[in-house]
């Protein structure tokens, strides 16, 4: 058997390749998950699904007004949210993911930019119209125990919650800024002033990310979740709106609204790029705008390589996302390693995807040049991102090996396991 472990302790004092050698680059090995997308069009009146790759596009909801705008999917309960600001329809709504058992939670309202959390069991809306105008609401995922959390908004737009720091960002078009408080409401403060019409916000807590987009510019912006270091990411689109982000797929999604009386029509598109900026692609294009869009990584994995294979010349790093549920929140979480496979490895009833050898030893006892991350706590929407790391100059004699990991998530006591993952590959190539 290959003594695995050997091999990477020693890997830090290998002398580097020639540098032509290391100018190589391996084959790309992005992994891509399956899928749903779902989004609105209000001209249209619909709620349509397709595959991430833009096939297998499906009707779930044709709506009485023309209304709809945002929505949001509650995975774990198999729900899609969605708000309607129409005479014929306001309110906010939910369907199951097919389009089934639509029902109204909330008729009182004409929402706007729309956010659930499910950990805590909240909505959260900005107001468009009525006795409530220009502020952002609160209820119950059912629309039971409703409140206003903030008033004065110039023309609100989106709203996000970032559940591990307790903080509700939105955007604010009017003002030109983006602004966030506490959950309760409390501590309002700008995040970034002097932009745009800025309208829809995506925070990512995770990787300390705040993406937005600006409507009279066509633009689409990254920054810090405090507002610093702002970048821009993509310029000289047709009124983007809606935004999604999905780091498991290295994916931004942006619905396009389109102008209909510009010469030639700017039709309504879905976008997709990566979370860079770069290969920016058309997933769908039609007549009507799309408002807002909405990601499903269906069947839900627990754990996600950003990359399936690493080159030993050159290194590199593969990005291992554990995304456990809200349900998991604050638990400990262990992520391991096994250089033979995945047979088993029993833990008293459960049975974790991996072969105990040399190298899950090594990976339990995590040295920082190989493993980071890889043992910790879970965030408060339970999630984690541990990187693993192939330094220059590997032994070559790794090449053509497949590692597998995966993730257990304990109790408080670390006893039992609460989640384990499926094992996630990373081939080692020369």
């Amino acid at each position: 058997m290959l003594n695995v472990s050997t091999l990477l302790l020693r890997a830090s004092t290998l002398s580097l390749l020639a540098g032509a050698a290391l100018s190589q680059v391996c084959p790309p090995s992005d992994l891509w998950p399956d899928g749903r997308v779902f989004w609105t069009s209000s001209d249209g009146q619909e709620i349509r699904s397709s595959d991430l790759d833009g096939g297998n596009e499906a009707l779930l909801h044709t709506a009485a007004g023309t209304g709809l705008l945002w929505l949001e999917t509650d995975l774990a309960a198999g729900k899609l949210y969605f708000t309607d600001d129409s005479d014929a329809s306001k309110g906010v709504w939910r369907m199951n993911l097919d389009g089934s058992g639509v029902e109204l939670l909330v008729d009182d309202t004409y929402p706007g930019g729309f956010e659930i959390d499910p950990g805590s069991n909240r909505m959260y809306w900005t107001e468009l119209e009525g006795p409530l105008a220009k502020t952002i609401r609160t209820a119950n995922l059912d629309g039971t125990q409703q409140s206003v959390l903030v008033t004065g908004l110039s023309d609100p737009g989106d709203v996000d919650v970032a559940s591990a720091t307790s903080k509700l960002y939105w955007a604010d078009g009017g003002a030109g800024a983006i602004r966030r408080a506490n959950l309760d409401g409390s501590n309002e403060e700008d995040v970034i002033t002097g932009l745009g019409f800025v309208w829809a916000v995506y925070a990512d807590t995770l990787y300390n990310r705040l993406y937005y987009t600006v409507l009279d510019t066509g633009e689409i912006w990254v920054a810090d979740l405090d507002g610093a270091n702002p970048q821009l990411l993509v310029s000289g689109l047709t009124v983007p709106a809606g935004i999604e982000v999905s780091y498991a797929a290295d994916l931004v999604l942006v619905a396009e609204l389109g102008d209909a009386f510009a010469q030639p029509p700017a039709p309504g598109r879905i976008l997709a790029m990566d979370r860079d900026g770069s290969d920016l692609r058309v997933l769908k294009s039609g007549s009507a705008p799309v408002d807002d869009i909405a990601l499903d990584l269906a069947p839900v994995p627990t754990l996600w390589g950003d990359v399936s294979a690493l080159c030993l010349q050159a290194g590199g790093s593969q990005d291992l996302l554990l995304e456990a549920g809200a349900g998991f929140a604050q638990l400990p979480y262990v992520i391991a390693g096994s250089a033979n496979g995945t047979a088993g490895i029993a833990i008293g009833q459960s049975v974790v995807p991996l072969t105990l050898d040399k190298y899950t030893l090594f990976s339990l006892n995590p040295n920082p040049a190989f493993f980071q991350n890889t043992i910790g706590l879970l965030d408060a929407e339970g999630r984690a991102k541990a990187t693993l790391v192939a330094p220059p100059g590997l032994n070559p004699g790794l090449a053509g090996l497949t590692f597998h990991h995966a993730a257990v998530v304990f109790d408080l006591f670390l006893t039992t396991p609460q989640l384990i993952s499926a094992a996630v590959p990373l081939l080692m190539q020369p």
